[in-house]
């Protein structure tokens, strides 16, 4: 969205903590090498007063005749953005976010900014694209005279947005600008305002991602449960077929055909369903977020995993052990297998390969070359599978204690169930792995979220220690920043009764930088 706004500018000059800078400083950029146009404007939120209340929208001062260096303006209705007569302020607005608000070319609105409350009228609307679909069109653009009178600025700007020549190097280009600058002034891409809120994405990304690899390993559980009963339902006709002379190998490629038929109509079936969804779900968060999301834009990488996960998982957990029920030849003499279950001896190897040699060896070698946290979640993601694989050898001992405990209270019904239980020992293994890695999602993405929650709430007891809280309207989705508040509320909140402080605070966004 940012870089939508930045138009044809690849580059920005801003100054460190949202402050001013003097536009001046444009006709020093034009003479870098590279540098083709330097254009100042102001970008800042405000509080729209329309038919829907207060809304959040980014004001974008420009002038209007230089501005067009950089962005592009396509008219649906009204005239282009002039010079402000008086108190009225012209502004150009996105046509579908106007008819949103209720209003049309020439209708009167209301602007809450730093400096109080401004009237300003509707003098053009912008068709949908380029910078007027900045989140979902909750963007107005005015002159960049009235935008400093508006928001306390006087002469000065808070942006210069760099066009660079045809074939210029960016990096190069912004390596020369930063050696122009003086202190407390920065260049960066005009995408780089989005950051803040990358960063708080990143960790639901990171869920998300944590989420799909255990759906992988439930699917497999539930696709093997799936074909072991319907092995065991059809176990008299198997054993007709191997009456007739089928012999082991044909009943094995009977089902593993049988897979792979299934595996890969599922695979079509659901990259079909998983396309669709992802379109209602871009449609849906974009509403949430009052943001107008990019169409989906699909790839060949989802579809060529989904293509071999698919089949692939579905041969895996049907020959291991379902096909191998029936299908497998049967086993060396003086080799028995445990507990006489077929079905269990892959977990059990499964597990001792997973537990050889000790995790915290190479562990302790990361953590000196500085990858330690990340080490310690490959380690608890090898935990976890060792956890799921390793439920075949506590079947047994754990479903003759529950039943020592629940058949006295459960009787008859009781004893025949648990009988049933360590009869089919493997779909038991099975169905507590399905049940334990649904329980250990819900448990960590919930104790993540709750966690995040209470630091948070925790932070906010911390820093804000006044009894309420007053702002403008709520922080901006894309931008993460909140309207700027006006300065005279200050002394009018502090004069009512029963305030004994009140206290002025501003979030600047900001990043760490290690000291050499």
């Amino acid at each position: 969205m940012f870089a939508a706004v930045g138009g044809r500018a690849e580059l920005e000059v801003v100054a460190t903590g949202q402050g001013a800078l003097d536009p001046a400083l444009a006709g020093r950029l034009e003479a870098v090498g590279g540098v083709r146009s330097a254009v100042p404007g102001i970008q800042e939120q405000a509080a729209l007063l329309g038919g829907e209340g207060r809304t959040a929208v980014l004001v974008m001062g420009v002038d209007p005749a230089r501005d067009g260096l950089v962005r592009d303006y396509e008219y649906a209705a009204g005239s282009p953005l002039e010079a402000g007569a008086g108190s009225d302020v012209p502004i150009l607005l996105e046509a579908a976010f106007a008819r949103s608000q209720g209003l049309s070319v020439g209708a009167p609105v209301e602007l809450v900014t730093r400096t109080g409350t401004s009237r300003a009228v509707v003098r053009g609307l912008l068709a949908s694209g380029g910078a007027a679909a900045f989140n979902g069109g909750a963007v107005l653009f005015m002159g960049l005279t009235d935008a400093q009178r508006l928001f306390g600025y006087g002469a000065d700007v808070n942006t210069i947005q760099l066009v660079l020549d045809d074939g210029a190097d960016r990096d190069a280009v912004r390596a020369a600008v930063a050696g122009t600058l003086p202190a407390g002034l920065a260049v960066q891409t005009p995408s780089s305002r989005g950051d803040l809120a990358e960063v708080y994405l990143s960790p639901t990304q990171s869920g998300l991602s944590a989420v799909s690899a255990l759906a992988l390993v439930a699917g497999g559980f539930i696709i093997a449960n799936a074909f072991l009963m319907s092995v065991g339902e059809r176990r008299r006709q198997l054993a007709l077929l191997r009456a007739l002379g089928a012999t082991r190998r044909q009943v094995t490629r009977l089902l593993v055909r049988e897979a792979m038929l299934l595996g890969v109509a599922g695979t079509v079936i659901g990259l079909a369903v998983g396309v669709a969804a992802a379109q209602v779900l871009s449609v849906a968060v974009g509403r949430l977020l009052g943001a107008d999301l990019p169409s989906l834009q699909l790839s060949p990488r989802p579809f060529v995993v989904g293509a071999v996960l698919g089949p692939g998982l579905a041969l895996v957990a049907t020959y291991f052990p379902p096909a191998a029920r029936l299908g497998w030849p049967r086993s060396r003499p003086g080799r028995r297998r445990p507990g006489g279950d077929p079905g269990r001896s892959p977990s059990a190897a499964l597990c001792r390969c997973g537990s050889r040699r000790p995790l915290h060896a190479r562990g302790h070698r990361a953590d000196r070359g500085g990858r330690g946290p990340l080490v310690r979640q490959h380690h608890l993601r090898r935990l976890l599978i060792g956890c799921v694989v390793a439920i075949p050898l506590v079947v047994g001992p754990l479903s003759r204690g529950s039943a020592w405990l629940l058949v006295p209270l459960l009787r008859s019904e009781g004893r025949l169930a648990f009988r049933q239980l360590d009869r089919h020992r493997t779909r038991t293994s099975l169905t507590v792995g399905v049940l334990f890695v649904a329980i250990t999602v819900a448990i960590s993405m919930g104790s993540s979220l709750l966690g995040n929650v209470r630091d948070t709430v925790d932070w906010y007891h911390r820093t804000l220690v006044g009894d309420f809280f007053v702002r403008g309207v709520l922080p901006d989705t894309a931008t993460m920043r909140a309207v700027s508040m006006q300065e005279h509320l200050g002394p009018e909140i502090a004069a009512l009764g029963g305030v004994e402080r009140v206290d002025p605070l501003r979030f600047v966004p900001g990043s760490p930088r290690a000291a050499r």
